[in-house]
């Protein structure tokens, strides 16, 4: 009897240096999770500033004004032309 005694305690023991140890592991994992939530949060931040100063300089180019073919057909001819000549 107190042999099984002394086995139970020593099982015992045992469980509770096990539970230790994941309550540790839990604790580092806890702040793991809690780094990356916020650099996650820092990364949405950082996407979320690049879309917008993206948005503001596409606003700030000027609009492309669609060309007549016969302008186009101009200014190709024209550069064939100073090409031809060697000059630009």
């Amino acid at each position: 009897m107190l042999e099984d005694l002394d086995h139970l305690a020593s099982r015992i023991s045992d469980l509770a240096l096990h539970v230790q140890a994941v309550r540790t592991d839990n604790q580092a994992l806890r702040a793991e999770v809690a780094a990356r939530d916020a650099e996650i949060l820092r990364l949405r931040g950082a996407l979320t500033e690049a879309y917008t100063q993206v948005n503001l300089m596409l606003d700030r180019l000027p609009a492309l004004q669609p060309t007549e073919p016969e302008e186009t057909e101009s200014v190709t001819d024209d550069l064939l032309d100073r090409s031809a000549h060697g000059t630009h």
